[in-house]
C-alpha cells in the first residue's frame, strides 16, 4: 500500500510538473488584462507587444518549457492598437517549438487599427459632425460595420487640358533624369469652384488597366476655369508615365474629398484644421452608431533584419485584423498613386517614362496589413481580413521563403489580398556591398568607367553599364544590376517556396482598382492553389514582370511557379485588358493546371514575353463569343505548350513563337463531360477549408459613382 501511494506521489508530481511546463508555454491575453499580470487565463496580459516581450523571456530562460513551441492566445474581444505589432529576429522560434498568436477556442478576436468616434451632434440637416484628434487625411470611415466613402463627385467630371510646368533637375533623389512635367489640370470652373481645404482633394481617373490618384495641394480660379494644383513631386512622377500609364487631361475625374462634396448619404469628410469629421447619415440614429476611424498604418510588421537574419517560425490563426489605414505612396511630402499595372506602382520620376530602362528601380509595391520581409516559415493560418484600407492586406514583399497564406477569408479590401516578390527583383545577387553601395543607394547615377560625377570617383569595372534603344539613345541605370533602390545587398532576398492557397476574395480592390486578387512579382517555387476569387475589378491572379518589349534582358530570377486548380470568374468589371489568370516573363517549369476559369476576358493572358509555361487540364467557363481563353498575341510569347484543356468557345489568339496547343475540347453547344466537371469540382477551396465559405454570397460594394469604369477597348 505504501509502495502504491509514494508511486501515485510521485505520478503526481511528474503530471504537476508537465503542467506546468506546457502551460509555462501559453501566454494570454485579454482586453480586460493587464501588462504587469503574469500571463496565465486567469491573470492575462493587456497586450499582444508585451506577450511578445514575455515569449523572448521564455526562450532565453528556460528552453525546457517552450519545447513545444509557445502560444500567445488572445481572449474574446476587440485590441485597439496604436502602433502596428513589430515582430523581429528576436522573437523567433524554431521548427519545432514555433511561436503562435492565435486565438482562443471558438473567441471572436479582433485586431483593430482603428479608433471609435463619439459625441456626435447634428450639424445641418442629415449632417452630423464629431471631434476627431489627428491629423492626416482620412480615407475611410466604418458605421455600424459598413464601409462608407470620401465625399465625391456624383458624376465624374471632365478635364479641359493640364496647367503650368514643375521643373526636375535631375540629381533628385526621387528622379532618374532631368525634365519637366504639369503642375496642374485645368476643370470648368462651372464645374467645380475650389475648395476650402484644397490640400486634402483627390483626382481618381483610370485608363484601359492603369488607375491614378492624384492628390491637390491648391486650387485657384482663373477666369472660367478652376485649376487644381497638384502635390509635387509625386504628381509629376503620376503625370509622365508611358504606356497606359498616361494620363488623358480632358478626359473624365472623380474628384472627392471636400467638404463642399458632402451631399449623399454615405459620405464623409474630415477637417484636418478643425479636427472635426462629417458624416452625412444614411438614416443610422447617430447616438448609438459605432463609428470606426482607422488610424494605424498596418497592423503586423515581421521584419527581419537581412538575409541571414531572418524571422523565423511564426504562426498567425483565427484573428480577425480590422480597420488600418495607408495615406497612399509619399515620395519627398507628397502622395498619390501612379499605377504601372497590376500592385507595381511608380514611385520615381523619369524623362521619357519608359519604366523599364530602370529595371523598374522606379517602381514600388504598397505596404500590406501584414507586412513581411526577411522571414522563414510564417504562417497566415484561417483569418478574417475586413475593413481593410491598405494597397494589400498580407504583403510577403522580400526575402521570403517556406511561408504559408492559407485559409483566410478577405472580403471588404480596398486593396488586393496577398502579394508576393517585388518588381525590383528583377535581378538579384549581383549588388555591391559596403559604403559602394550606400553611394548608390544615394542615387548616384553610374557611367562610363573613369569619369566623376558630383565629385564621387567611378573608377571601377561595374561602373559600365547601359542601354542602347531602339530610337538610338543610350540609358545608364542608376543602379548596378542585381542591386535595387529599397533593398541592398545582403537584404535583397528572392520570394521561394511559399504557398498561398485556399483563401477566399470577396469586395477586394475596391480603391485601388487595377490590383488583381491576389499578386506576384518575380518568384520561385511559389503555389498559388485551390483558392475561390470572384468580383474583381481588374483580374484574379498575376504570376510575373518584365515584357519582351522592354529592350531589356529578360530576368532569370522567376521559375517552377503553380498557378493551379483555383475557382475564378466573373473579373474585369472595371478595368479592361489583362486576364483573369495572368502571367509575365520567363518562367520556365510553372504550370497553370486544374483552374476553373469563368466569366472575363482573355481568361489565360500569357503576356508579352511570357515562354516556358505550360498550361493543361484548365476548364474555361465563358458562354461569350467574345472572349478568348488563351491570349498569346506577340511572337515574343513563346515555349508555351497549352495541352487538354476544357472550353465553352474555343476562342483564342496564337501568334507566339514554338508554342503547343493540342487537345483543346470546345463544348459551346453541349454539357463539360465528367472529366471537366471533375476539375470543375476539384477547384478552388479544399474540404478541410470550406467551412470559410460564407452561405451566401457577400453583398457587393463600390465606393465609386454608377458607371465609372473603362469601355470595352479591345473588343
Amino acid at each position: 500500500m505504501k509502495r502504491f501511494k509514494l508511486k501515485t506521489i510521485l505520478a503526481s508530481i511528474l503530471v504537476a510538473a508537465f503542467s506546468l511546463s506546457v502551460s509555462a508555454a501559453d501566454i494570454w491575453v485579454s482586453p480586460n488584462g493587464k501588462d504587469s499580470n503574469s500571463g496565465t487565463e486567469k491573470k492575462p496580459l493587456l497586450t499582444i507587444r508585451k506577450a511578445l516581450e514575455k515569449a523572448r523571456e521564455l526562450r532565453k530562460e528556460n528552453q525546457s518549457a517552450v519545447k513545444n513551441g509557445i502560444q500567445i492566445i488572445l481572449a474574446e474581444g476587440t485590441y485597439d492598437l496604436n502602433e502596428s505589432i513589430v515582430i523581429g529576429p528576436d522573437d523567433s522560434g524554431t521548427k519545432e517549438s514555433p511561436t503562435i498568436i492565435r486565438s482562443a477556442e471558438g473567441a471572436k478576436v479582433v485586431v483593430s487599427g482603428g479608433v471609435q468616434v463619439t459625441g456626435w451632434e447634428q450639424y445641418d440637416g442629415n449632417i452630423y459632425k464629431a471631434s476627431l484628434d489627428r491629423d492626416t487625411k482620412l480615407r475611410s470611415l466604418f458605421v455600424n460595420g459598413k464601409r462608407m466613402h470620401m465625399a465625391g463627385t456624383d458624376v465624374p467630371v471632365n478635364g479641359l487640358g493640364d496647367w503650368g510646368t514643375f521643373e526636375i533637375d535631375g540629381d533628385e533623389d526621387w528622379a532618374f533624369g532631368a525634365g519637366s512635367a504639369i503642375d496642374g489640370i485645368k476643370f470648368a470652373a462651372s464645374d467645380i469652384q475650389p475648395f476650402s481645404n484644397a490640400d486634402d482633394v483627390e483626382l481618381v481617373q483610370f485608363n484601359i488597366w492603369t488607375e491614378k490618384i492624384l492628390c491637390a495641394r491648391e486650387m485657384e480660379q482663373i477666369a472660367d476655369t478652376t485649376v487644381i494644383k497638384l502635390q509635387q513631386p509625386y504628381g509629376a512622377i503620376a503625370t509622365t508615365m508611358a504606356w497606359a500609364g498616361k494620363i488623358n487631361y480632358e478626359k473624365s475625374f472623380v474628384i472627392r474629398n471636400a467638404f463642399e462634396l458632402l451631399d449623399s448619404p454615405g459620405e464623409f469628410y474630415f477637417d484636418r484644421h478643425t479636427k472635426t469629421l462629417y458624416y452625412y447619415s444614411d438614416g443610422e440614429d447617430m447616438a448609438t452608431a459605432e463609428v470606426i476611424a482607422p488610424t494605424v498604418e498596418g497592423l503586423v510588421e515581421v521584419k527581419g533584419k537581412s538575409t541571414t537574419d531572418r524571422v523565423k517560425n511564426i504562426r498567425l490563426e483565427g484573428i480577425i485584423f480590422s480597420y488600418d489605414h495607408w495615406s497612399l505612396m509619399e515620395v519627398a511630402g507628397s502622395h498619390g498613386l501612379a499605377g504601372i499595372q497590376s500592385l507595381g506602382l511608380a514611385v520615381k520620376y523619369i524623362p521619357g517614362g519608359n519604366w523599364h530602362t530602370t529595371e523598374y528601380n522606379s517602381t514600388d509595391v504598397p505596404p500590406g496589413t501584414i507586412q513581411v520581409e526577411n522571414a522563414e516559415n510564417i504562417e497566415c493560418v484561417r483569418n478574417r481580413f475586413v475593413g481593410i484600407s491598405s494597397g494589400t492586406a498580407i504583403n510577403l514583399v522580400n526575402d521570403v521563403t517556406d511561408s504559408r497564406v492559407e485559409g483566410n477569408y478577405f472580403q471588404d479590401l480596398l486593396g488586393n489580398a496577398v502579394n508576393v516578390g517585388h518588381p525590383q527583383h528583377y535581378k538579384i545577387g549581383d549588388a555591391i556591398s559596403g559604403e559602394s553601395a550606400a553611394v548608390q543607394h544615394g542615387d548616384l547615377l553610374l557611367a562610363d568607367a573613369g569619369s566623376v560625377i558630383n565629385g564621387n570617383d567611378n573608377n571601377r569595372d561595374d561602373a559600365t553599364y547601359s542601354y542602347t534603344s531602339s530610337n538610338g539613345d543610350t540609358y545608364v541605370p542608376t543602379y548596378k544590376p542585381g542591386d535595387g533602390a529599397i533593398y541592398l545587398a545582403g537584404i535583397e532576398g528572392l520570394c521561394e517556396n511559399n504557398q498561398i492557397a485556399n483563401n477566399y476574395l470577396r469586395n477586394v480592390s475596391l480603391d485601388f482598382r487595377q490590383f488583381e486578387g491576389i499578386t506576384a512579382f518575380f518568384v520561385a517555387n511559389t503555389k498559388i492553389e485551390h483558392n475561390d476569387i470572384e468580383w474583381t475589378p481588374y483580374g484574379a491572379i498575376v504570376c510575373g514582370w518584365w515584357w519582351g518589349n522592354s529592350e531589356i534582358p529578360a530576368s532569370t530570377v522567376a521559375k517552377n511557379n503553380s498557378i493551379s486548380f483555383n475557382r475564378a470568374g466573373n473579373t474585369h468589371q472595371v478595368l479592361d485588358d489583362g486576364g483573369i489568370i495572368y502571367l509575365l516573363g520567363e518562367q520556365p517549369g510553372t504550370v497553370v493546371e486544374g483552374n476553373y476559369i469563368f466569366n472575363g476576358p482573355r481568361c489565360i493572358y500569357p503576356d508579352d514575353g511570357s515562354a516556358y509555361l505550360t498550361i493543361t487540364r484548365n476548364v474555361i467557363g465563358n458562354d461569350s463569343y467574345k472572349w478568348m481563353w488563351l491570349h498569346l498575341w506577340t511572337k515574343r510569347c513563346h515555349d508555351i505548350t497549352a495541352r487538354e484543356n476544357y472550353v465553352k468557345n474555343n476562342l483564342l489568339m496564337d501568334n507566339g513563337t514554338n508554342d503547343i496547343i493540342e487537345e483543346t475540347y470546345a463544348f459551346r453547344e453541349d454539357e463539360f463531360p465528367e472529366v471537366a466537371q471533375k476539375v470543375i469540382e476539384n477547384a478552388g477551396i479544399e474540404d478541410e477549408y470550406k467551412d470559410i465559405i460564407p452561405e451566401e454570397e457577400p453583398e457587393r460594394i463600390s465606393i465609386h459613382p454608377k458607371g465609372f469604369k473603362e469601355r470595352d477597348v479591345f473588343h
